[in-house]
């Protein structure tokens, strides 16, 4: 097989098991590493044992700015996964609600997939043709992305997060900024971006009680996942459907052009035991023997 390296793609030439060993989780803001406790990572440019680390370097997959024309299909399926409803009464129908910023959905790329108008449901309810079952879309907090998307190819993994960033997605400061309420969401999305070439990082929103028309309530711990220095790859790849986002980002992308100093180490925030596995080592056909 061929995988990953700090020298692009690179050719796998042994792989052995070295035996039953604990794994453990090493988490950072920028992603996790899954592991023993002497395997050796980079950390500040130099390899050493993740048990000893305080940190550990990041290093994204292959960046293409090729994927053009992505399929309108999945476009629709991440902004319903985002945005979409479930009407329980109609037989567990999906619905996706189009607000008032929204009118852009209209006139672009997914304008074949919205059906019609169901304001019995809901004033701003509209069916739409998607693959995203009811119950792929549980209360926020419970969702994960489907597997079809999660290790689909990069066009279909890119359209995919369009529709998502469209749907909760916004510009934030500087950055590019997707909420979620799903810690898996997040750790998913990473790993989706980071495929694409595409670094990210999250940051942690603590409950807190929010006031609405019906009352205040205690909202969930929530989570923002950032995009800082990879704005203009995301925006050359994924970027949004709504006219106004992406006229924000094109012009916050060329205010930053010159000021982004990129991150490469992250600190080691959490290590946990996950269980016992065989595990194995590989060698791999590079120099540096990273991958």
């Amino acid at each position: 097989d061929k995988i990953w390296s700090g020298e692009g793609w690179t050719t796998v030439i042994n792989k052995w098991s070295t035996g039953i060993k604990p794994v453990y989780s090493y988490r950072t803001t920028t992603g996790t590493f899954y592991g023993t406790q002497n395997h050796r990572i980079i950390s500040r440019g130099i390899k050493i044992e993740v048990g000893t680390a305080e940190s550990i370097d990041r290093l994204v997959g292959p960046y293409s700015s090729n994927l053009e024309n992505l399929p309108s299909q999945d476009i629709m399926d991440g902004i319903v996964f985002g945005d979409g409803s479930v009407h329980k009464a109609s037989n567990n129908f999906v619905h996706l609600c189009i607000g008032q910023d929204d009118n852009d959905y209209h006139s672009s790329e997914i304008k074949e997939l919205i059906l019609k108008h169901r304001p019995g449901l809901n004033d701003y309810s509209w069916e739409v043709k998607t693959t995203i079952t009811a119950q792929e879309i549980p209360l926020t907090y419970f969702r994960s992305v489907p597997n079809r998307f999660l290790y689909g190819s990069s066009a279909k993994a890119a359209a995919f997060l369009r529709g998502l960033y469209t749907a909760n997605g916004s510009i934030c400061g500087e950055r590019v900024t997707l909420k979620a309420s799903s810690f898996k969401v997040i750790e998913q999305v990473q790993l989706m971006l980071s495929s694409l070439g595409i670094g990210s990082y999250y940051t942690t929103n603590k409950p807190t009680n929010i006031k609405f028309s019906n009352g205040e309530y205690l909202c969930r711990e929530s989570y923002d996942l950032n995009i800082s220095g990879d704005k203009a790859k995301f925006a050359a790849v994924i970027g949004f459907v709504q006219k106004y986002k992406s006229n924000k980002l094109e012009s916050l992308i060329q205010e930053t052009k010159s000021s982004y100093r990129p991150k490469t180490t992250y600190d080691i925030i959490e290590s946990s035991f996950l269980s016992e596995e065989e595990v194995f080592d590989i060698t791999v056909d590079n120099f540096s023997h990273t991958y």
